[in-house]
């Protein structure tokens, strides 16, 4: 505590720059000092990337929890990257409050699988059908083709969303540029919690990947509350 003000620190990807305004001038409002990051590397402060910025920013936040009474996690969909979980982890040990925007899965409680069914037919509000393509966007067969004809995928449209789908690229490179997609999308779902992603086993058809090297470009995606997996993706990602 400063007098009578309370001391907040919010932690959090600093991708969800929107969140962190609305939610400091909330609590601001209520009475409480609080304290932001400096940059927003993932939201256009390219400083952050420069050489030795990013570990002087993460060692100087875990001061920041030092000086708060609590820590307040911009989660948007239950996203937790690994230097905002060091930054939970650090505060619990160091005994401060922890609060969060949405719920926040215990350590001790084991991870609820939410697979995608196996045949999708139709989709309920808020669904979004999430397949496999190739960047022209030609959706002619698989998943891809399902996503055309079902559920609004435009012809053309190969990347992000696309009618009530979105596409993630799996025929055009190497296992690193698709690695590159699924982190977009994860980050697209985490930014969009009032939706629900049915996640397909994109890649495992038609472009010849294994659910081995598919799976685990999904590990983010998995701890979203927002996100299906296949099952094949849940047993190599060994959450049972």
């Amino acid at each position: 505590m400063q007098g009578k003000f309370k001391v907040i620190t919010l932690c959090g990807s600093t991708r969800f720059r929107a969140e962190y305004e609305r939610v400091q001038k909330e609590l601001t409002l209520q009475e409480n000092i609080v304290i932001s990051v400096g940059l927003f590397g993932h939201s256009g402060d390219d400083e952050v990337w420069k050489d030795g910025v990013k570990e002087m920013l993460d060692e100087m936040h875990l001061a920041k929890i030092d000086m708060a009474d609590e820590i307040f996690v911009i989660n948007p969909g239950g996203y937790i990257g690994q230097s905002t979980a060091r930054e939970i982890a650090y505060a619990r040990s160091h005994g401060k409050t922890v609060k969060s925007l949405c719920p926040l899965e215990s350590a001790s409680e084991p991870k609820v699988k939410r697979v995608t069914p196996a045949f999708i037919t139709e989709l309920r509000e808020g669904d979004i059908f999430v397949f496999g393509s190739n960047k022209e966007g030609m959706h002619g067969g698989g998943a891809a083709r399902i996503a055309y004809e079902k559920f609004g995928a435009k012809w053309g449209e190969g990347i992000g969303m696309t009618g009530r789908c979105y596409a993630i690229p799996t025929m055009d490179g190497s296992l690193d540029i698709i690695r590159k997609h699924v982190d977009d999308f994860t980050e697209y779902a985490a930014a969009h919690p009032e939706q629900t992603f049915l996640v397909t086993r994109i890649g495992c058809g038609i472009a010849g990947w294994r659910d081995s090297e598919i799976a685990p470009l999904f590990g983010k995606a998995s701890e979203l509350g927002n996100v299906t997996l296949p099952e094949e993706f849940w047993k190599k990602l060994q959450l049972r």
